[in-house]
C-alpha cells in the first residue's frame, strides 16, 4: 500500500489496541444485522469497533478481508495505519 503512515526508519506503523480506549458503536445498517457486502469479503469493511489514541477522537476501524484473513487498520490524516 502506497499510502501508509511510516515512522522515521521507513517501516510501517502500527498501534496496539492495549494502548488505547476501545468502544463499539454499530453504524445503522450493522444495527440491522446487515453487512457492508453480500459475501462479508471485500476492502475498507468498517467494524463496530472505535479507538482512540492518545486523543479524545474515536476513529472507526476498518478491515479489508479476503478469503480466511484480514488486514484491521484506522485511516489518520488520509494514511492507513495499522491496528493490532
Amino acid at each position: 500500500m502506497e499510502n501508509r503512515k511510516l515512522d522515521k526508519s521507513g517501516k510501517p506503523v502500527y498501534y496496539y489496541l492495549s494502548d488505547g480506549v476501545v468502544i463499539e458503536k454499530l453504524l445503522w445498517w450493522q444495527e440491522q444485522g446487515l453487512t457492508k457486502t453480500a459475501t462479508g469479503y471485500g476492502t475498507k469493511i468498517p467494524t463496530t469497533k472505535m479507538v482512540s489514541f492518545n486523543s479524545s477522537r474515536f476513529k472507526r476501524v476498518y478491515c479489508d478481508i479476503y478469503s480466511n484473513s484480514g488486514f484491521c487498520y484506522i485511516i489518520e490524516n488520509k494514511l492507513i495505519v495499522g491496528v493490532i
